[in-house]
C-alpha cells in the first residue's frame, strides 16, 4: 500500500503551491489534467505492469483499488477548485455557466457521479454485497474516461495544450477499445 500514496505527491505539492499562483484557472486546469491522467494510468495499470514486468508497478496493480482512490482525489480537488475559484462558491453563477455549456457540464457531472460510486464501493464489502454488479460498476470507468475527454475538449481546452488533449484521447480511445476488443473474447 505504501507505492500507491506517493501518488498523492502531485496533489499535496499542488496545494502547498496553490496559494503562489496568480492564474486561479491554472489550479482547476491542473488538477483536472492531473486526475484525467491518474485515471488512465489506473486504468491501464494491470495491462502495463504485465508488459513492461517493473516491480513497482506489479506492486502498484496489487494495490490497484488505492491508485483508483487516489485518481478520484484528483478530480474531486479539480471540482472544488473550479467552484471556489471560477465562481467562488456562487452557486447562481455555476448554474448560469452550466445552463450555457449543458452538454460539458453534463458529461462532468455524469463522469464524477460514476467516479464517487466507484470510489465509495472500493472496498471488499461492496465487492460481497454487490456480487456480479460491482464489476459492472466498475467498469463504468472506461465511460467516465470518454465523457472527461467530451468535458474537456468542451472547457478545458481554454487551458489545456491540444496536444496533451490529443495525447490523452488517444489514449482513452485505446483503452475503450481494448476493453471492448477483451469483451469480445
Amino acid at each position: 500500500m505504501k507505492e500507491a500514496h506517493y501518488l498523492l505527491l502531485p496533489l499535496i505539492l499542488l496545494l502547498l503551491i496553490s496559494p503562489f499562483i496568480s492564474d486561479p484557472l491554472l489550479i482547476p486546469a491542473s488538477f483536472g489534467i492531473l486526475g484525467w491522467a491518474m485515471l488512465l494510468f489506473v486504468t491501464a495499470l494491470p495491462r502495463i505492469a504485465q508488459w513492461s514486468r517493473a516491480s513497482i508497478l506489479i506492486k502498484l496493480s496489487a494495490q490497484r483499488m488505492w491508485v483508483g482512490i487516489h485518481s478520484f482525489l484528483y478530480v474531486l480537488f479539480h471540482l472544488i477548485f473550479v467552484l471556489n475559484n471560477i465562481f467562488s462558491w456562487n452557486i447562481d453563477a455555476f448554474l448560469t455557466a452550466v445552463s450555457n455549456n449543458l452538454a460539458y457540464y453534463s458529461t462532468a457531472t455524469l463522469a464524477f457521479l460514476i467516479l464517487l460510486l466507484m470510489t465509495i464501493t472500493s472496498n471488499r464489502f461492496s465487492m460481497l454485497l454487490l456480487k456480479k454488479w460491482w464489476k459492472r460498476l466498475h467498469n463504468l470507468v472506461y465511460l467516465a474516461l470518454l465523457l472527461i475527454a467530451i468535458h474537456v475538449f468542451g472547457l478545458g481546452l481554454v487551458y489545456a495544450n491540444i496536444l496533451v488533449w490529443l495525447l490523452f484521447a488517444i489514449a482513452t480511445l485505446y483503452l475503450i477499445l481494448n476493453k471492448i476488443k477483451r469483451m469480445k473474447r
